[in-house]
């Protein structure tokens, strides 16, 4: 029975020497030994991405030019978002007079961030002397989806079609159409 006991005693001597501590010491067991696989811990990332409103400013205006109009004038004006002008055939030049530039606007807001643009249908344009009115039609923009640069600035240039009926009253016209832009991507870094 001695023999036994004695090698029970060396075999648990040779387990406990080899034994982890959480094992040999359950909890710590007051041996200030690690309790391994009793807790773990791991970190996070904690952000958080502040957007600086988007916001829209005209630096120039849309200017269709200046035409000489007769009875039977009839045609197109066409300005292009590239600043260039068209016109059609019945439609003359006012010669310095014709002064055109395509409406070029500026956004401001969150640097890197992609954007749309939303422009009208169509606007009218009405005689300041109250006799006529004319449609803008066929709003164009050199790029319908930009992104901002690092300084958080982008701008586009908006062009548009002018129909001139018969009989159309001579005049100055003017009338206004909205430009819309929004976020459609704030490219952040994760």
């Amino acid at each position: 029975m001695l023999k036994k006991s004695l090698s029970l005693a060396v075999a648990l001597a040779a387990f406990a020497s080899t034994a982890p501590a959480a094992l040999a010491y359950p909890g710590g067991g007051g041996g200030g030994g690690p309790t391994y696989g009793l807790s773990d811990s791991a970190k996070a990332k904690a952000t958080v991405t502040l957007v600086q409103p988007i916001s829209i400013h005209k630096l120039e205006d849309l200017k269709f030019g200046a035409f000489m109009l007769t009875n039977d004038t009839k045609g197109e004006i066409k300005i292009r978002t590239n600043g260039s002008q068209y016109y059609s055939q019945g439609i003359t030049p006012a010669g310095s007079f014709n002064k055109y530039s395509a409406a070029k606007f500026e956004v401001r807001g969150f640097p890197g961030a992609k954007y749309s643009i939303q422009l009208p249908d169509e606007a009218k344009l009405y005689n300041k002397k109250g006799y006529g009115v004319l449609e803008a039609e066929d709003f164009t923009t050199d790029d319908g989806y930009r992104e901002l640069n690092n300084d958080g600035y982008g701008y586009f240039y908006v062009g548009a079609e002018l129909e001139i009926e018969k009989n159309t009253k001579p005049g100055h016209y003017v009338g206004e159409f909205t430009a819309t832009v929004a976020y459609v991507d704030l490219n952040c870094i994760d």
